[in-house]
């Protein structure tokens, strides 16, 4: 049970999210999609740093990020600087660019820290 309430306060009282990287806004949480927006103010995609700030209150459980326009084929994911495979990335092709999804598999209490790559 305890595990359940924990996923359910990931949704209810997402993680506050931090962005780092030349171009990059957060556009914040969407309770209804679950997941957090940002959008890419460049002409291509170029590195993107993210802090979810992770607590016992408000813990990081499989947050799913939607960069849009990202324009490029694809991503690397970095957590706390190494790279994951605990991903799954995939592109949406839109007519005002091409928008990049990431779900990443992940359970923590603590703030994590993401570098998304193209």
């Amino acid at each position: 049970m305890d595990d359940l309430i924990r996923f359910g306060r990931s949704w209810t009282y997402a993680p506050e999210l931090s962005v780092a990287g030349n171009g990059y806004i957060s556009k914040g949480y969407d309770k209804a999609q679950r997941c957090y927006h940002l959008e890419n103010n460049n002409s291509k995609a170029g590195t993107v740093e993210l802090t979810l700030k992770g607590s016992k209150e408000s813990p990081v459980i499989n947050p799913v990020i939607i960069l849009k326009k990202w324009n490029s084929n694809g991503a690397k994911i970095y957590l706390t600087g190494k790279e994951t495979k605990n991903c799954k990335v995939g592109i949406n092709h839109q007519l005002d660019g091409d928008d990049l999804v990431v779900y990443i598999s992940l359970n923590e209490v603590v703030p994590v820290r993401v570098t998304i790559l193209p």
